[in-house]
């Protein structure tokens, strides 16, 4: 029956006037299946995480890594709903971590970038020297995917493992990242800590700036092989442990959840 769609479908509409067609097609499809849903926190995931499912794992003192904090309005939420964790707040960008300190008296602020070693590294993002969202350590998703010249900023860069050696830290309930491409090399710092099973919960994004790193899923896979991956939605959580390639090496925006298999099910 599938054979016999798909070829009535080619048939019909392998025809060069049905491109654009085609295309609304599979960036409807995309949406259903919790890719580009980047409007807002609902259609992200994002407040279905930490309303509905981070309940069920942070109580009172749990541990909180907030890394790649920008101006704080994540780690805003989460002292909202979880008021007596102890939250890390990680900014390299200058100005933007200044912002951060508006939240002091809530959380850690800590003025670095995690990453797979310690080192002195550059930040790069928009030439207007103005503070954005999309600063990256990685030069090219400001000059490639953004189109923009770049301005420089020397930063500091720890690992994680580094990080909870020196503060002490025996075990992040959860951990988030956005750090636009970055997201492989702070897991990457964090392998100690991952292969000792300390952090349960990742919330990590794959999208487009991976392509200027050549850094496919399956190496988030490799990295987290400990942990179950789904694909976050609106209202739920999309497997992907056992999806088929086509369905996960897709360069788009989407939410990561990697849940540690020693705690099960969310």
């Amino acid at each position: 029956m599938k054979k016999l769609i798909f070829s009535l479908y080619r048939g019909i509409f392998a025809r060069k006037m049905f491109y654009g067609f085609n295309k609304m097609l599979i960036r409807l499809a995309y949406r259903g299946m919790g890719i580009l849903n980047y409007e807002s926190d609902k259609a992200s995931g994002e407040d279905y995480l930490i309303k509905q499912l981070l309940s069920k794992i942070i109580k009172s003192k749990s541990v909180i890594f907030d890394v790649g904090a920008n101006v704080g309005n994540f780690s805003r939420t989460l002292t909202e709903k979880f008021p007596d964790a102890d939250i890390y707040s990680f900014e390299p960008h200058p100005q933007n971590f200044q912002k951060l300190l508006a939240l002091k008296d809530k959380i850690n602020c800590v003025e670095m970038a995690l990453g797979s070693k310690t080192e002195t590294a550059e930040i790069f993002d928009y030439s207007s020297g103005e503070a954005s969202e999309h600063a990256s350590l990685i030069k090219e998703v400001i000059t490639d995917i953004h189109h923009s010249d770049v301005h420089r900023i020397e930063i500091k860069v720890e690992s994680l493992d580094n990080f909870v050696a020196i503060n002490q830290i025996s075990e992040i309930d959860f951990l988030k990242i956005d750090t636009e491409g970055f997201e492989i090399d702070v897991l990457q710092g964090a392998e100690k800590s991952l292969a000792a099973g300390k952090i349960k919960v990742i919330l990590f994004e794959f999208n487009s700036m991976n392509t200027v790193r050549k850094v496919f899923f399956r190496e988030f896979e490799s990295v987290l092989s400990e942990y179950r991956l789904y694909r976050l939605l609106p209202k739920g959580l999309l497997p992907l442990e056992n999806e088929e390639i086509i369905f996960k090496e897709i360069f788009a925006f989407q939410n990561i959840l990697a849940v540690s298999r020693k705690i099960g099910e969310l």
